[in-house]
């Protein structure tokens, strides 16, 4: 793993994947990550930084993407420096509002790119679509799951956003074996077990009081 000095962004290659957090100091630990699909490189949600274009070149990229309804962040802005079009989800309706741009459907790419598009949570004040790339079993979750402390109970290593732990998404994820996960709030984790997902989902209400007391601790400490 790349390391930074305080200040500075957080970043790693994993080969097809570059993932950067611009403000690892941040309890949020927002993830943004810069993925090669086929012969395509995409931004996803990225956070900005005055030392991007340093730490990962965003230069060749074909596009933005934004899954998630809250997730706008500096998509815009990062956009209109590269001159790159921007795709969000049909589901993901009120983020084309926040960008107050043009925007691209993220299903026209599914025709032309070996991925798959999960609804994840569609209703107003959470829209969230997940990727997942079958070539790489990559699963990349924008809010529902994360690595982060705030998000994980004493002993998991992947965590339920905690506003929806009392009803976690399983149906979404029903079916998905990832070996990698990517997420939007946390660094990635790369050796995903088998079941492990549909386990964290299955535990989401029984962890509910030890991870809730963890994530206060977290916002007031």
């Amino acid at each position: 793993m790349s390391a930074f000095e305080p200040g500075q962004p957080w970043s790693h290659d994993f080969g097809d994947i570059t993932t950067w957090i611009a403000y690892p100091e941040e309890m949020m630990q927002r993830a943004s990550h810069l993925v090669q699909i086929n012969e395509g490189t995409f931004v996803i949600e990225p956070v900005d930084h005055p030392q991007l274009d340093l730490v990962c070149d965003l230069s060749t990229a074909d596009g933005v993407i934004v899954l998630m309804s809250r997730h706008s962040r500096d998509s815009l802005t990062i956009a209109d420096r590269h001159d790159l079009p921007i795709y969000v989800p049909e589901g993901v309706s009120s983020v084309r509002k926040k960008l107050d741009t043009d925007v691209e459907s993220l299903e026209s790419l599914v025709d032309h790119h070996n991925l798959r598009l999960i609804d994840v949570v569609i209703r107003r004040g959470w829209e969230e679509v997940a990727l997942y790339l079958p070539e790489s079993s990559t699963l990349i979750v924008p809010e529902s799951l994360g690595t982060v402390p705030y998000f994980r109970a004493p002993g998991e290593s992947i965590g339920v956003h905690p506003f929806i732990r009392l009803i976690p998404p399983r149906r979404a994820f029903a079916g998905v074996e990832p070996t990698r996960l990517f997420v939007g709030h946390g660094r990635p984790l790369l050796d995903v077990e088998p079941g492990m997902v549909d386990h964290t989902l299955a535990m989401a209400r029984r962890q509910l009081p030890r991870a809730w007391l963890r994530s206060l601790w977290a916002f007031i400490r």
